[in-house]
């Protein structure tokens, strides 16, 4: 497939990545904030940031499945939410545990995919360099 990132990778580095992005949506289920006197809790499946959140982690688990190289850019749309999530809260709401737990697993799947795709990438280029020494 011309665009995969994980052509000939192997299967467990697949399905660890896969886990991850379904361990972010799972986060979705915890706290996502709370007010600061504790009594008010939402949970990330009830704010449209983490709805936002399940559907970029399940449409990145089936690029991942179908190796597609944008599975990595998909990952790091799901950081960038989070990571706004986190650091954006105000004095009356802490953050709660989800976004930080999802935080850490879409980094995760980001840094797998991305180094993934850059050792697809360089193998790929030093298959083309020996290529064309070979034709001279």
């Amino acid at each position: 497939m011309p665009g995969s990132t994980m052509q000939g990778a192997p299967r467990l580095e697949k399905l660890v990545t896969q886990a991850l992005m379904a361990g972010v949506v799972a986060s979705m289920l915890l706290p996502w904030q709370q007010t600061v006197g504790g009594d008010s809790v939402v949970r990330g499946i009830n704010i449209n940031e983490g709805v936002l959140v399940i559907i970029a982690s399940v449409l990145t688990i089936g690029l991942i499945q179908v190796e597609l190289r944008p599975a990595w850019m998909g990952a790091g749309f799901v950081v960038a939410v989070l990571g706004r999530q986190v650091l954006s809260s105000d004095a009356t709401v802490s953050v709660g545990s989800g976004p930080m737990v999802g935080l850490i697993l879409a980094g995760a799947t980001a840094v797998l995919l991305t180094a993934s795709m850059i050792r697809t990438l360089s193998r790929s280029a030093e298959g083309n360099r020996s290529r064309t020494t070979a034709k001279r």
